[in-house]
């Protein structure tokens, strides 16, 4: 309890942290504030899993608590890193085929991650600027790839069409 507050930590705040009000049952007619942590374990997709359930009615329940990533929302389930890291490749030129070696994921999932992340345009330009920054691709390699997903979502151009030495 933080003294001279109406805060107190509670079940499902992370360490350190205060919530205003305890998690509250989530089964319809249940008001119960009895809640009580039964473990967590962690996943490769969907980070950090809090199982929970509820003393009074016995309702048992997950909360997924997954750090924010420049790739959420586009079923993207490789790391932030792993996913840049062949992006940079390909906007240097590489076939998909050859960076599909270098990285271990299949040429198709690197494709259709290029892809999904060039349809959302916030996402689109964090990856230019982290192509840029973090991993010394050129302006005029990001302009290429850029033209290129344009004409991809055009239906003008393929990956598999278009020769990049």
């Amino acid at each position: 309890m933080i003294s001279g507050s109406n805060e107190r930590e509670t079940v499902g705040a992370p360490p350190g942290q205060t919530q205003l009000e305890p998690p509250r049952c989530p089964e319809p007619g249940c008001p119960s504030t009895l809640v009580v942590q039964n473990g967590s374990y962690s996943t490769k997709t969907r980070g950090l899993v809090r199982r929970f359930s509820c003393r009074d009615c016995g309702c048992s329940w997950k909360r997924w608590e997954k750090a924010s990533c420049l790739f959420d929302g586009s079923r993207f389930v490789a790391s932030e890193d792993s996913g840049l890291q062949g992006f940079a490749l390909v906007a240097l030129g590489l076939p998909l085929a050859q960076v599909e070696g270098l990285m271990r994921r299949k040429a198709e999932t690197i494709r259709d991650q290029l892809v999904r992340s060039f349809k959302k345009k916030g996402v689109w330009d964090r990856i230019v600027e982290l192509l840029v920054s973090r991993y010394n691709v050129g302006p005029e390699e990001v302009k290429s790839l850029s033209s290129l997903m344009v004409q991809i979502e055009s239906g003008t151009a393929s990956f598999h069409s278009v020769y990049r030495s």
